[in-house]
């Protein structure tokens, strides 16, 4: 019989000694260590690299223990490797100092490329419309250029829709959702700043996209000459306004020009605004209730004032309710009236608050460089100043039992002497120590004082009212 013919290939010897353990080595991706010169960005790359506070960290984080995760870039035909994935890495590593970075090599085509580089830079915290926009696009083109491919007879509509149907359930949003963001890259440069800057708001630039470049250059200019952001109606007329072919400057700045009702309403503060005044560990809620805190505290002391106000006469040097009557012609409401051997005018308001007060409310008396001679009830002195009672430091007028409170930390050493920079409260003991009502005599007397003891220094090239204590 004859034999049979057997066609046998036969391993060669590294193939029969190698293990199983190499052999999948040698077909894992290889981490290489390429030079930082040799890798350029992705074509078109729609993601920004911005030398924000973010980036720093992550500058910090590799001078400490380098870069840790790969990158993802591809051979280019004209030498050195395009970047995939990584690109603010390698910005990182640069503004870092490092000379080579660890990447893996992949050989891919354009829209495998493409579909790499948007899946991965979308998983990041922040993204600005404007990246999210052409994101979308380009893998939205990459997902139709491979369909095509794969049925080079028909190019269908249900390729299309299957193409944007992947883009929206990978990224989480409606189709209707990544065909609004697509739209926004109809906007020219100028205004897609804006919507990234939060000076113009996604809806309004969705329906902004639909005008022309010179429409677009028009509107742009009417929003700058009104200092108006669009709402969203207005956004909406204009785009009416242009489809039927009335659009022009005048148009947009007429409409711009309008007054909106909700801006009317509301006060919106943006968070990045209010993210300056506080430590990063705040939650929104603390912010919250720090700002209401703060609120609280400014109303009272507005309200302060404007009690304060009820025992104030309009006098321009800011003595409020005193004055010599050969320098001051007697205003409404005031009486004139005789105070050791000196004619001086006082408001009525103030009399009536410190005439003989039997039985009823304590008046204080109290300055501050933010406030004019005044009168407070007791109530009142520990808003004026906090540790009223508490830790204050008191100073004795000579020959009275009036006694000067005030803040001892507010006090400023200088050239051998000791002045008062915050608020002082005048306050009047009988013989038991305990605070009583002034009269208008000792109020007069501390007016006084301060004339002559009240003196303002310059500090950093500002003002600083005091008054000097020793």
């Amino acid at each position: 019989m004859p034999k049979n013919s057997l066609n046998v290939s036969l391993k060669g010897a590294d193939d029969i000694f190698s293990t199983e353990e190499s052999r999948q080595e040698q077909q894992r991706e290889q981490v290489q260590q390429i030079p930082i010169g040799e890798l350029f960005p992705f074509k078109n790359h729609p993601f920004k690299v911005l030398d924000d506070e973010s980036m720093q960290r992550t500058v910090e984080s590799v001078e400490q223990y380098g870069v840790l995760s790969p990158l993802i870039a591809r051979p280019r035909p004209e030498g050195g490797y395009e970047i995939i994935s990584g690109h603010r890495r390698q910005h990182a590593a640069q503004l870092a100092g490092l000379d080579t970075l660890p990447v893996i090599v992949r050989n891919m085509d354009d829209d495998a490329a493409v579909l790499l580089m948007v899946d991965s830079n979308l998983q990041r915290e922040n993204i600005l419309p404007s990246e999210r926009a052409f994101a979308y696009k380009m893998k939205l083109e990459a997902l139709k250029n491979q369909g095509a491919r794969s049925d080079l007879t028909s190019r269908q509509v249900g390729e299309k829709l299957w193409s944007v149907s992947q883009v929206s359930a990978d990224a989480n949003e409606s189709e209707r959702q990544v065909h609004r963001f697509i739209r926004l890259t109809n906007l020219i440069p100028e205004l897609l700043d804006m919507v990234d800057e939060k000076k113009i708001a996604f809806n309004p630039a969705v329906e902004l996209s639909h005008l022309d470049t010179n429409q677009q250059r028009d509107f742009l200019e009417a929003m700058n000459d009104t200092q108006n952001a669009p709402s969203l109606s207005q956004a909406q007329r204009l785009k009416k306004l242009a489809q039927e072919g009335h659009f022009s400057y005048d148009v947009a700045f007429a409409v711009m020009g309008e007054e909106k009702k909700d801006e009317l309403d509301k006060v919106v503060i943006k968070n990045d605004t209010l993210r300056k005044y506080f430590p990063r560990s705040y939650t929104p809620k603390q912010m919250e209730d720090t700002i209401i805190k703060l609120l609280e505290q400014w109303q009272r002391k507005q309200q302060r004032r404007m009690n304060a106000d009820l025992y104030r006469n309009e006098r321009p040097d800011g003595v409020f309710f005193f004055c010599k009557q050969k320098e001051k012609t007697p205003m409404k409401n005031n009486v004139t009236r005789t105070i050791r051997s000196e004619e001086i005018t006082i408001d009525v308001r103030i009399c009536a608050a410190l005439a003989a007060n039997r039985g009823g409310e304590v008046y204080l008396a109290a300055i501050a460089p933010d406030m004019e001679l005044t009168v407070i009830t007791l109530d009142e002195a520990p808003d004026i100043l906090p540790c009223f009672e508490e830790d204050n430091a008191c100073l004795n007028l000579p020959n009275t039992s009036l006694l000067l409170c005030y803040n001892p930390a507010q006090v400023l050493k200088m050239g051998g002497k000791h002045y008062l920079t915050g608020p002082v409260i005048l306050v009047r003991t009988n013989m038991d120590g305990e605070v009583i009502s002034l009269t208008i005599d000792e109020v007069y007397l501390f007016q006084k004082y301060l004339e002559s003891h009240s003196i303002t220094l310059m500090a950093d090239d500002q003002k600083l009212p005091c008054i000097c204590i020793d």
